[in-house]
């Protein structure tokens, strides 16, 4: 593996061992199964007492993954409120093998981080943008080009380019090269201690400053902002919230090429016909507002994000709280609803669903990923929630599923995606990184690892030394009373499940309704649950009876 790590002369030693352990990554502990090539979990990455945050993912033109990943030095204290920012780590990848083939750290400065990396759309190169302070007190935006085996290129061709008298709000800032090959930035600069104000520019990747504009009071908010569509170019921008209709409603606005507003979309946040809206309703608000994705398909928006369900308690308490993730196609010109699909969090009423990525391939299939999260009563994730992976057809039908359990006492967060289509078909990478919390010390042990995930259009699955096995079927809850419920695929077809206990005796065998398992009658202990489907493949899981 090559590595290039940059080091401050003045660097503490602990900091060096934390980084060196972060840099320690080899592909060796990967092993694939012969039907692996097209879904990877790389494992986990030991990185000492620090934290670690993805924050991008791309893919360079020769076909490999990068990640961006902010290191800090601990976690945050009551002595300090907020972790200690080492830098910029990099690392590169080849999905096909799972191996990391270079890596990048870029130390902590007066520079704030790249932000931004993508392929140039104009030329074999990719782009590397970043901010950082004139030395007047105001902020230029760097750009950097690389090649595909360079993550530094040439230093002396970046372009920089004078963005604006004062300093920026890194927190606020969003960005992207849209389809005409320029760097749109959106960015915000402080009027006050307690307001701020939207900034919005056109630059071309030779450093060209093609346009600059306050934003008006209207689009004056930190939340999404992409192509809305490219003849003629508009943009659209949203947010989670909405003053007049109230909160939890997501208001869509299509913007023309110079970024004024053009029209506006409200999004209700009850989504079922014949329901109050207070009692099953979409969580726009109250989450990361990462978590919404819209997507479009002609004439038409669609918009997965959480939802919540209250209509079958006696009354709104989180106890009877059911959960999940709902995903519905509207009429841009009506918002008429046309279709509906929702998907209910598998642990129950103490997690909830937040989904990872959402897109849409040229035949209109949709690819939709999702997480599920939860913490017990001491504020620890609980064990083994999972990542759901799944395609549907344009009107919402779920063509298969495919389930990946995290490992015991992880939480899958800050979580990025990158999708690609070629001649080869569908790829979906995503990129994350875990926390991993073991509460049975004084004080606790807090590690953050990184976590990849790549899958096809066909939903191929592989399985690696970590034992984190992806299945096209799930079950729960573990661990069971009485009722084992399974959850399949609808792309599979299982044809028995068998159930030993710890001395390797079978003490049940089932050859049809497969929905659930009666457990019941069976002492309590750990049995290992075999499930063979029908086109003869096996898998194994642990089950363990209260």
């Amino acid at each position: 593996m090559k590595t290039k790590t940059l080091l401050l002369v003045a660097m503490k030693a602990k900091v060096y061992f934390m980084l060196t352990a972060l840099m320690m990554m080899t592909g060796g502990a990967f092993s694939q199964s012969i039907d692996s090539i097209n879904l990877d979990v790389i494992p986990y990455h030991y990185t000492g007492g620090g934290a670690i945050q993805v924050t991008n993912l791309m893919k360079q033109h020769d076909g490999s993954l990068v990640s961006r990943i902010i290191v800090s030095d601990h976690i945050a204290s009551s002595i300090y409120p907020h972790p200690i920012i080492l830098g910029t780590s990099y690392y590169k990848f080849a999905p096909a093998s799972a191996e990391i083939t270079d890596s990048l750290f870029v130390p902590g400065s007066d520079v704030n981080f790249f932000v931004l990396l993508d392929k140039d759309p104009g030329g074999e190169d990719n782009v590397r943008i970043n901010t950082e302070p004139n030395g007047e007190g105001g902020t230029n935006l760097r750009i950097a080009h690389f090649p595909n085996d360079d993550f530094i290129g040439d230093p002396s061709e970046d372009v920089v380019v004078p963005l604006c008298d004062e300093e920026i709000f890194d927190d606020l800032n969003h960005y992207m090269i849209d389809c005409r090959g320029d760097i749109i930035w959106r960015y915000y600069t402080y009027i006050s201690d307690t307001t701020y104000q939207g900034h919005i520019a056109r630059i071309g990747l030779d450093g060209t400053l093609k346009y600059h504009t306050l934003l008006p009071e209207t689009q004056n908010f930190n939340f999404h902002f992409g192509v809305f569509s490219e003849h003629p170019l508009k943009y659209y921008q949203w947010k989670t919230y909405d003053e007049e209709n109230g909160f939890e409603y997501l208001t869509l606005y299509v913007l023309d090429s110079l970024f004024q507003r053009e029209n506006s979309h409200v999004i209700s946040k009850g989504f079922l016909p014949g329901y109050d809206a207070s009692m099953v309703h979409f969580c726009f608000d109250g989450i990361p507002y990462s978590n919404t994705f819209v997507l479009f398909d002609g004439g038409d928006m669609l918009v997965a994000a959480p939802y919540w369900d209250f209509s079958r308690a006696d009354y709104p308490d989180y106890s009877v709280l059911e959960t999940g993730t709902a995903v519905v196609r509207y009429d841009l010109r009506t918002m008429e609803k046309k279709a509906i699909v929702m998907f209910n969090d598998i642990k129950g009423n103490e997690s909830k669903t937040i989904p990872l990525c959402f897109h849409k391939s040229s035949d209109g299939s949709l690819y939709f990923v999702f997480r599920e999260i939860g913490w017990d009563f001491s504020g620890y994730p609980t064990d083994g929630m999972p990542i759901t992976a799944l395609k549907m057809d344009p009107d919402l039908n779920v063509l298969w599923k495919r389930y990946v359990d995290m490992p015991t006492h992880h939480n899958c967060e800050y979580n990025y995606s990158v999708f690609d289509e070629d001649n080869d078909g569908v790829k979906i990478a995503i990129a994350g990184n875990t926390s991993f919390f073991d509460n049975s010390t004084t004080p606790y042990t807090y590690t953050n690892e990184l976590f990849y995930l790549s899958l096809t259009e066909d939903g191929t699955v592989g399985m690696n030394e970590k034992g984190i096995e992806v299945r096209p079927y799930c079950f729960y809850p573990n661990p069971v009373k009485e009722q084992l419920l399974m959850q399949f695929s609808p792309d599979v077809q299982p044809v028995q499940i068998e159930l030993y206990d710890l001395q390797g005796r079978l003490v049940r065998t089932q050859s049809k309704a497969f929905e659930s398992i009666d457990m019941s009658q069976l002492p309590t202990g750990t049995y290992t649950m075999r499930v063979t489907l029908e086109d003869g493949k096996s898998y194994t899981d642990k089950v363990v009876k209260e």
